[in-house]
């Protein structure tokens, strides 16, 4: 009898109840699932195939409240505790997000040479009582902040790593539907022409994937198809 992967257990545990909080991390937060998730999301993982983006995706991977199975084997797809999903700043209150894990981009010859900060939230709902796109900011900044004394010390801002904060809506309402936004910094030359290259200034992308099953015709093999059958309360996955 054929081994079940680590994800299809999990999507078996879920069952209807796959988009309940602590079920939707565990399903999101698997290696293979992020990496279609960074291919359909990041330009610079375009290209790859999801099997090539899962080796740059950091093993040390944070999912908030999730603990590991004892005495399970190592898969290339299981949980495994790294980043912290807690961001506690004096004075800036406390953050506890979803997943949160670092990733490379790769460079020439497939070598990975950039360093992304990443973090992707699941929503029930679209509307809630706050703009998502705010909360997505919120949480880049802090993600930009902490990075002092971290990933760079005193005045070397030019080690900043770029910080992307993944939102994924479901039940979208039928007006927006499988849609997806990415909101990021830009520049725009008032007078004259100031000559900074785009990564001095990239730093911070929100991107908001909203799903709405019931308009998932013609979706089929990208990633809101994808999403919309992983994420689906109502899917026979057997």
């Amino acid at each position: 009898m054929k081994r079940k992967t680590w994800i299809s257990r999990a999507l078996d545990t879920a069952g209807i109840k796959a988009q309940y909080d602590e079920h939707v991390k565990r399903i999101l937060g698997s290696r293979q699932v992020l990496a279609r998730i960074l291919k359909g999301t990041i330009e610079g993982y375009r290209s790859y195939s999801p099997e090539e983006i899962t080796l740059w995706i950091e093993p040390d991977i944070e999912i908030a409240s999730v603990p590991l199975c004892p005495g399970e084997e190592k898969m290339d797809d299981r949980l495994i505790n790294g980043e912290n999903t807690e961001s506690k700043v004096p004075g800036e209150g406390t953050i506890t997000y979803d997943i949160r894990f670092r990733a490379f981009l790769p460079g020439k010859n497939k070598k990975a040479e950039i360093k992304l900060l990443i973090n992707v939230e699941a929503q029930k709902k679209f509307y809630v009582k706050y703009r998502i796109v705010t909360r997505g900011i919120f949480y880049g900044a802090r993600m930009l902040s902490e990075q002092l004394d971290r990933e760079f010390s005193n005045s070397e801002y030019d080690k900043l790593k770029k910080v992307y904060s993944i939102f994924i809506c479901m039940n979208a309402p039928m007006h927006i539907g499988n849609a997806m936004a990415e909101y990021r910094i830009t520049k725009e030359d008032i007078i004259g022409n100031i000559p900074e290259p785009r990564k001095s200034y990239d730093k911070l992308s929100v991107i908001i994937i909203c799903l709405n099953e019931k308009l998932k015709k013609g979706t089929e093999g990208t990633l809101h198809g994808f999403l919309n059958t992983l994420l689906s309360p109502e899917m026979d996955r057997k």
